[in-house]
């Protein structure tokens, strides 16, 4: 919201903007391994969880994480009906600008 901009929030989310158009090169280079194939319906949780760590960590065309594909909602949060403040910090800024924010349409979706 515009009015609630102040200039020590615009310059921390300008910082971690930067920080998200260049990871560290250690970011780069770790190995992201598929997950398991489940053998067993009772690794169903671990199989979930392992699979969101994967889409969390590779990268797209656009170069957000995978994860934004399968978010449970398309619509942006000032757009969805319903749509509550999740709390101070909630979601990350990174989850909001990257997972949340990222378009389910173009050339790279």
């Amino acid at each position: 919201m515009a009015a609630a901009a102040t200039m020590a929030l615009v310059q921390d989310v300008w910082a971690d903007r930067f920080d998200l158009e260049n990871p560290d090169r250690d970011v780069e280079r770790e190995v992201i391994r598929d997950p398991a194939p489940m053998v067993k319906v009772d690794d169903i949780k671990k199989t979930l969880e392992d699979s969101d760590n994967v889409l969390n960590k590779r990268k797209g065309l656009g170069g957000s994480p995978l994860a934004y594909i399968t978010r449970d909602t398309l619509t942006l949060p000032e757009q969805t009906p319903g749509e509550v403040d999740q709390g101070f910090g909630m979601p990350s800024r990174e989850a909001e600008l990257v997972v949340r924010r990222t378009r389910h349409d173009g050339p790279a979706y």
